[in-house]
């Protein structure tokens, strides 16, 4: 299968330092230093002399990215080859600027210098002093922060002519984290001379250590260094090397000062993305800031993979211990880490291959890995037609369409009419359409803005197809494509088609049509104003006829895509006598590549990935016109929506994707919904709502977004606003009500006003909060508690109070009224009355307060009885007193009706609890039948009911139902039927899964499909 993507991979070969040659004249090689080169230099005499084989680093440059020529042995001669020397799989080399003689000269300038420091100010002990050195270093040291240099044996690259394929690495004992301050600022200088150097070397990309996830209190010290960095260039480009999970070991050269007070622990797979999202977002989304996604360590869960997709990729940092051997003992990939790089390679990064000189693979050589990474790149699935005639339009800017205002070129026309799909299926509607009117009489149809005239031939196909004879007239206001059209009428059409130059809404026919067939569609439906010019031109329509399109309906979704939010926020605004907008207050036609589609189904309210805003009918009696059969006013064709959206993971949100469906007629379709459109629609991209400010949204929150498209009335002028806010629900906060202080967590406050992520300080964090109620119970707004990596702005004016920004609040403690609340629904006590003496509890008679539990377990051991009203109560003892059979049923129904009649739990808890079951039952009704492959017993066995290996049990229903996000409270059970035993299904068939909704006091029932699993 041939590659999805034009050109050749980049694969750099990552070099590491004992295999770079030592540079300086005296730098010390097999013990002997070396005598400066006696070379003279050739040609024009500028710069340092090079002998004719280069320089040793050229020399190894060449070796790696080019083969030299040789004779070739029979064997190669008999399969065709040559000998000719040519290029190797490596297209370039990465290396480390600096090497340990930098290293060993800044640890010893500047550890004792922090040293010294720390004893002036107090903090280390008079021993320590003694240990310090003499004056000299201090000096050396003051000396270098004023105006530092590099001497000739301290860097792996000595001369511009070196660097023309390499890439450079800084040095990565850097700790520009560093909990000690001075370390700080120190790593700061020395990199900052390193990028001075790299960018007299010519040097486009330098790639620097990451900041360090147990050193994440000091992530805004890291961001304000690179920030200062990229400043002290103009063209560097700088990629932070970041473990694409918190997992990968071994970043480092030497492990980094711990932060006071960090804990090692289990970490969040999505941590390591927070730290980028805090050092870009600080950095303002600089262009020239970019990622190295480091592959060394295991791939976290698929799910976790998804955001790195909306983040400017420049490498993959491959490490050779990631690849594992097959059956011949090969270097291969596992099937996760194959399908996560088919699916990066669109952007085509460069993947730089570490320790392949190390040889920890049996066969295939140091090559091995390059080629493997070649073959897995012209396996990756080919292009769509989509994406294919979209190749020059990824993630490129566009303004909509107005071809209202502004007539369109011949080229864009040409685009438009290369669609495979859409002119078929308006063929096809105006088929179905005739078909559905009577053969009697002609059928008048009028193709209103005809274009160049595919809709036109379209409808003569119907006609042909339905054996109807039809009166067709072209309007087309485009004096241009009017020019076509009237070609097509002499070379093809003759008098079958009536063309008429004309606005539509000006249009006057003497006769009225019976279908109306236009495509004013944009890529949001409305966006292009198709409801305005079909207002227009309904008036022609008779009253039983037909517009195709008959209705189209707008979709809504939040993504995340760094690119599409830098370019737009370094875009200044266009001066334009029709709108003073900037460019974040309008929206784009935008071919979707690197983006990350941050909503998902499910949720607390079972809601849908991608979500409706609002829909249009065409056409519509119940709008007043004037005289002439116009609309009076605009005001018809205004729509608001207030959306909510389940975000499962964190991420930030920086802006909306729109999408739209229509109906031609019928059943026939268009969409561009990305669930359900034909894969080679080419005529719309999507488009792009943008954020001025983008929203962090941690994991397990809820998007609120509300849309409008809003008119002036009289002026007829049409534009959308949009807004969002960020919430967690009560329900979705995991930490304790009384959260310990942290200077990574965030504040989150309303805003009001548009700002911009810059390194100035700020009072808030960008998240946007509000109290709204919730069918579940209270919503909480974001809190500062919330227990993850600082988000894009750490700072706070108060960082350690815990408390809410902008929020009213009561005695000071209604920040924790919300995850007091939990804990309070989460934990309700109950009184009983003992009915025995308990060594623990009390003596008969006594009444006490334990947990519903233990509660239910007294009761059914007739140990105690509930209090109700200050009356002890029993269910049991009335159940006993009729002379009921005693049962173990009968029993837990009893102390289940005695739970239900106990005071403490109050009507408001109990509306909470059952608008909460209503939730989720509303979210199952929205899950399809389950369906689980199993492997039979006897794979020859043809029977609908078939012994399976294994088993589908509850554990297994709940795994499935959370990928839709539903987490299963209260575990249900199989309908005993044939094939159910012991609670599992043990064959294939269609089986019912009852949940229960205690609350509610009903189940829902569940369709389960076991299948045959085929190999």
């Amino acid at each position: 299968m041939s590659s999805a993507f034009a050109g050749r991979l980049p694969i750099a070969c990552h070099l590491p330092q004992e295999l770079i040659p030592p540079s300086g004249a005296g730098s010390l090689q097999n013990g002997q230093a070396r005598q400066p080169s006696k070379v003279v230099g050739t040609g024009s005499g500028y710069g340092p002399p090079m002998a004719p084989e280069g320089t040793p680093l050229s020399r190894l440059v060449a070796s790696t990215l080019y083969t030299p020529a040789s004779e070739p042995t029979p064997a190669e001669a008999a399969q065709g080859w040559t000998g000719a020397g040519g290029k190797t799989e490596y297209d370039l080399v990465c290396l480390p600027l600096t090497n340990g003689s930098w290293q060993e000269r800044w640890e010893r300038m500047c550890t004792i210098s922090q040293s010294a420091s720390d004893i002036h100010m107090g903090m280390s002990s008079a021993a320590s002093a003694r240990d310090l050195g003499d004056d000299s270093t201090r000096r050396e040291a003051e000396s270098w922060r004023t105006a530092g240099a590099f001497g000739r044996s301290e860097v792996n690259i000595t001369r511009s002519e070196e660097s023309g394929s390499l890439i450079a690495m800084a040095s990565e004992w850097l700790e520009l984290d560093s909990p000690v301050e001075g370390l700080r600022f120190d790593s700061e200088l020395a990199l900052r001379q390193e990028i001075s150097y790299a960018s007299y070397l010519s040097l486009s990309t330098v790639i620097v250590p990451p900041p360090r996830v147990e050193n994440q209190e000091y992530v805004a010290d890291y961001a304000r260094a690179i920030n200062a960095a990229l400043a002290s260039s103009w063209h560097i480009n700088i990629s932070i090397r970041l473990p694409v999970a918190s997992r990968t070991d071994g970043l480092a050269s030497r492990p980094g000062t711990p932060a006071p007070g960090s804990i090692a622990g289990e970490i969040d797979y999505c941590e390591t993305w927070e730290l980028w999202n805090t050092v870009r977002s600080l950095c303002n989304y600089s262009p020239r800031l970019s990622l190295t996604l480091d592959l060394s360590g295991p791939l976290p869960p698929h799910a976790s993979l998804g955001r790195w997709s909306a983040e400017p990729l420049r490498h993959l940092f491959l490490s050779c211990n990631t690849f594992i051997p097959n059956a011949k003992g090969y270097p291969v990939l596992s099937k996760s880490m194959q399908a996560f790089l088919k699916g990066i390679f669109r952007f085509n990064p460069t993947v730089i291959i570490s320790g392949a000189h190390r040889g920890l693979h049996a066969s295939g050589g140091q090559m091995a890995y390059a080629q493997y990474i070649r073959h897995l790149y012209r396996r990756t699935a080919p292009l769509d037609p989509v994406e294919q005639y979209a190749q020059g339009y990824m993630d490129h800017l566009q303004t909509p369409l107005q071809p209202l205002l502004d007539n369109l070129e011949g080229e864009t026309y040409e685009g438009f009419e290369k669609d495979p799909i859409k002119y078929r299926q308006y063929e096809e509607a105006v088929y179905r359409a005739l078909c559905d009117r009577s053969d009697r009489v002609p059928i008048n149809i009028f193709v209103v803005g005809a274009g160049r005239g595919p809709l036109v031939a379209g409808c003569l196909r119907a006609a042909e197809r339905a054996r109807r004879a039809i009166r067709l007239t072209a309007v087309e206001k485009n004096p241009s494509a009017f020019v076509v059209l009237q070609e097509r009428g002499a070379l093809e059409w003759g008098s079958a088609v009536k063309l008429v130059f004309s606005d539509m809404r000006s249009f006057q026919p003497t006769e009225k049509a019976d279908i109306i067939v236009s495509e004013l569609l944009g890529s949001f439906g409305d966006n292009e104003l198709s409801p305005e010019c079909l207002d227009g031109v309904m008036r022609c329509l008779k009253p039983d006829g037909i517009s195709i399109p008959s209705s189209y309906t707008s979709f809504l979704a939040p993504i995340s895509s760094a690119k599409l939010h830098a370019e737009i926020a370094g875009t200044p605004p266009a001066p334009s006598a029709q709108s003073d907008s900037k460019a974040t207050e309008q929206p784009y036609v935008v071919m979707f590549s690197a983006y990350h589609m941050l909503s998902a189904h499910g949720g607390r309210l079972g809601l849908p990935k991608v979500q409706e805003c609002w829909a249009f009918d065409h056409p519509r009696n119940d709008v007043l016109v004037d005289a002439a059969g116009l609309p009076l006013t605009n005001s018809h064709n205004t729509r608001s929506a207030h959306l909510t959206f389940h975000i499962p993971r964190a991420g930030v949100c920086h802006g909306f994707a729109g999408y739209f469906e229509a109906v031609l007629y019928a059943d026939v379709m268009l969409s561009i919904h990305p669930e359900r459109a034909a894969g080679d629609m080419l005529s719309w991209f999507p488009i792009f709502f943008p954020l001025d400010d983008p929203i962090y949204l941690p994991a397990r929150s809820e998007l609120d977004v509300q849309i409008w498209r809003l008119t002036d009335g009289p002026k007829r002028k049409v534009w959308f606003e949009w807004s969002a806010s960020a919430y967690l629900s009560a329900s979705s906060l995991s930490f304790a009500p009384t959260p310990p202080a942290s200077a990574t967590s965030g504040t989150f406050a309303n805003r009001t006003g548009a700002s911009a992520d810059t390194l100035s300080p700020r009072p808030t964090s960008p998240w946007d909060g509000r109290r709204a109620p919730s069918a579940a119970g209270t919503f909480s707004p974001m809190v500062d508690a919330f227990a993850s990596a600082p988000s894009p702005h750490i700072g706070s004016r108060d960082r350690d109070s815990g408390r809410m920004e902008d929020v009213e609040e009561e005695n000071g403690a209604a920040g924790a009224s919300a995850a007091s609340r939990i804990m309070r629904l989460a934990h309700k006590m109950v009184e009983v009355e003992l009915t025995q003496d308990d060594p623990r509890l009390g003596q008969l008679g006594e009444r006490v307060i334990v947990a519903p539990g233990r509660a239910r377990s007294m009761y059914l051991r007739k140990q105690a009885l509930y209090v109700v009203r200050g009356k002890s109560v029993s269910p049991l003892r009335d159940l006993l007193a009729a002379g009921a059979p005693l049962t173990g049923a009968s029993a837990f129904k009893a102390a289940q009706m005695a739970q239900a009649i106990r005071e403490p739990k109050s009507s408001i808890d109990i509306d909470a609890a059952q608008a909460a079951e209503e939730a989720n039952l509303l979210a199952l009704s929205l899950v399809p039948s389950l369906t689980f492959p199993r492997r039979l017993i006897d794979p020859s066995s043809t029977s609908a009911s078939s012994e399976i290996f294994g088993s589908v049990s509850s554990s297994d229903i709940a795994a499935a139902l959370k990928e839709f996000g539903f987490v299963l409270e209260n575990t249900g059970a199989f309908e005993e039927v044939s094939g159910v035993e012991n609670g599992r299904v043990k064959a294939t068939g269609s089986y019912t899964y009852l949940i229960p909704f205690k609350a509610l006091g009903k189940s829902h029932p569940l369709t389960v499909e076991v299948v045959r699993e085929e190999d």
